[in-house]
């Protein structure tokens, strides 16, 4: 058996032991309490950053629905503003006085064209609009006009740049011959006179024209083939011979149809003295190319 006073140092020595546990126990209590102070204060600020952030999303938001409202004030008056610009603009447009030209038919003096527009007539057109007799400045000024606006529509309808004007919407050409009057009538060149927009009409589908690829023609082409082969019989053979009175009858002939459909003939009948004011690339053999 234990003697009392080995009892007393066991009993010392278990109290000892549990007062560490305690200190120990203090020990991580209060390094918890710590952390959980560090993890309560980074809450906090990330709370504040959370707060700050949402304020900056905020302003940020309002900004952007401020911008959203003008910019779709501006999208829904500009509309209204180029209407009212345009409506002042044509406000004071002149009457159509001016009569499409007409032609006698070449194989048919007492039939009237009026499918051909020819030089001269844009500067008849011009000079009665003007009231002076030489207008080669301002026709200057309408071919470059025209020009710009071919640009403009080929810019504005990309898809078409490299169709016929013949085959374009009627919605593209009218686009075109009203910028094209609107521009000129904004410089005093009042073509809107003339009646249906021929003037505007015919020289954009000119200029139109000159801006489309250049291909070969083999219609053109075979006839430079036969107009050679009949230069060389005609040298070599009697005037006489019976195929080259054929070949020479049918390249005569006034019921070509080519002749007759050809909208842009330069025939003495109709073609103005003076030098045209077109490109040179739209005449082939002293005819207009078919537009």
């Amino acid at each position: 058996a234990m003697s009392k006073s080995q009892q007393v140092k066991q009993l010392i020595d278990s109290v000892k032991g549990i007062e560490q546990r305690l200190q120990a126990f203090e020990t991580n209590k209060r390094q918890l309490n710590d952390r959980i102070g560090n993890l309560e204060k980074s809450n906090a600020r990330i709370d504040e950053n959370v707060d700050e952030v949402m304020k900056q999303q905020r302003v940020i938001i309002e900004r952007l629905e401020q911008q959203q409202q003008l910019l779709q004030q501006l999208l829904f008056d500009r509309p209204q503003q180029e209407a009212q610009q345009n409506a002042a603009d044509t406000e004071h447009y002149p009457e159509r006085d001016i009569a499409h030209p007409t032609h006698e038919h070449p194989s048919n003096p007492g039939k009237r064209l009026m499918n051909k527009v020819v030089d001269k007539d844009f500067k008849a057109a011009l000079e009665e609009i003007l009231n002076k007799p030489d207008v080669a400045v301002e026709i200057k000024k309408v071919k470059d006009l025209a020009n710009d606006v071919v640009k403009a529509m080929k810019d504005k309808f990309p898809d078409v740049s490299q169709v016929k004007w013949s085959q374009l919407a009627d919605k593209i050409t009218s686009w075109g011959i009203d910028e094209l009057e609107l521009r000129t009538w904004n410089r005093s060149l009042a073509i809107r006179r003339c009646e249906n927009s021929w003037f505007a009409k015919n020289i954009l589908r000119i200029g139109w024209a000159q801006k489309l690829p250049r291909k070969a023609s083999k219609k053109m082409a075979n006839r430079l083939v036969s107009a050679t082969a009949m230069s060389s019989l005609a040298r070599a053979s009697s005037p006489s011979s019976p195929i080259i009175a054929l070949s020479l009858d049918r390249s005569s002939s006034p019921s070509s149809p080519t002749a007759e459909q050809d909208t842009w003939s330069s025939s003495s009948s109709v073609s103005s003295s003076s030098s045209s004011f077109f490109d040179d690339r739209s005449t082939t053999n002293g005819k207009r190319r078919r537009l």
